[in-house]
């Protein structure tokens, strides 16, 4: 009697027919690899063993029992869970949407063999793939974060800018109004983009809809972003023709020529992420 044995499988996604009548007979302690080009059915029979995408005729016979997996859900888990990932991420994802759906995750103790032979990963690729996973699907900590920590650090930068063009650190002179400006720009981006990527992932099911972006559903829009790029792109223009009439006594000149430009960028990057939100929107 095989360890595990697959016997006929036909499992589908939907309407597609992936795998056509997998047999396969694993002895105890063999080791089998799966090899083939993208889009062979590898990670399908893989989820089909476990039980994620369950065949729709075939057996699944581990250790003479038939099985439906060797991880088991709940009736209805795989359904929330709403898994995408078709390679090793796929346990990242699992652990992941789990947690975030709020579900209970119980580990029970099985006897476990120590394998023989040599170790197929590699350290360094294959943990960053689990780790770009992770980041790509956690826009809070790649994007909101790091921006909100720019953003403050361009706004106080400016703000130092703005009644001096130099400023004197010890037998050092610096001029913050380049580093204000750089760091505002890429700080409202890396917001912007949080906020575009929000919308994506919690579209997707991989993050769970905050209170930002029911505030967005609720009271934001196309039209909104639009207005409010527009709005600082003309407090930045505003700005340029006060620098060509007027002196501005007591103020930077360069500093609030920094400011100017800063809030035309920012502006137009405003409106154009409110279109491609609104984008990302039409895909709901």
């Amino acid at each position: 009697m095989a360890f595990l044995d697959l016997k006929s499988i036909n499992t589908y996604y939907g309407r597609s027919h992936i795998l056509f009548d997998v047999s396969l007979s694993i002895e105890k302690g063999e080791v089998v690899s799966l090899i083939g080009r993208n889009g062979a059915g590898k990670s399908t029979t893989f989820r089909s063993i476990i039980g994620l995408t369950p065949p729709q005729s075939g057996e699944v016979i581990f250790k003479g029992e038939k099985v439906s997996g060797l991880r088991a859900f709940r009736r209805g888990v795989t359904e929330r869970l709403g898994l995408r990932s078709s390679g090793m991420e796929l346990a990242s994802e699992m652990i992941l949407k789990s947690a975030r759906r709020g579900l209970r995750v119980t580990d029970v103790p099985v006897p476990y063999g120590e394998r023989l032979g040599e170790a197929k990963l590699n350290t360094m690729r294959d943990g960053w793939r689990h780790l770009r996973f992770l980041l790509l699907a956690s826009p809070n900590y790649l994007f909101t974060i790091p921006g909100i920590v720019l953003t403050l650090l361009g706004v106080l930068t400016l703000a130092l800018a703005l009644p001096d063009e130099t400023v004197e650190i010890g037998e050092l002179s610096w001029q913050p109004i380049f580093a204000g400006g750089i760091f505002l720009v890429v700080g409202l981006n890396a917001l912007l983009l949080g906020f575009a990527s929000r919308l994506y992932t919690t579209a997707r099911g991989i993050t769970n809809e905050d209170g930002v972006l029911r505030f967005y559903h609720r009271y934001l829009g196309f039209e909104a972003f639009v207005s409010a790029g527009i709005l600082l792109v003309a407090a930045g223009l505003g700005l340029d023709v006060a620098l060509a009439v007027n002196d501005l006594d007591g103020l930077n000149r360069l500093g609030v020529a920094g400011v100017a430009q800063s809030l035309i960028i920012v502006g137009a990057n405003i409106a154009l992420v409110g279109a491609l939100s609104s984008m990302l929107e039409g895909e709901r």
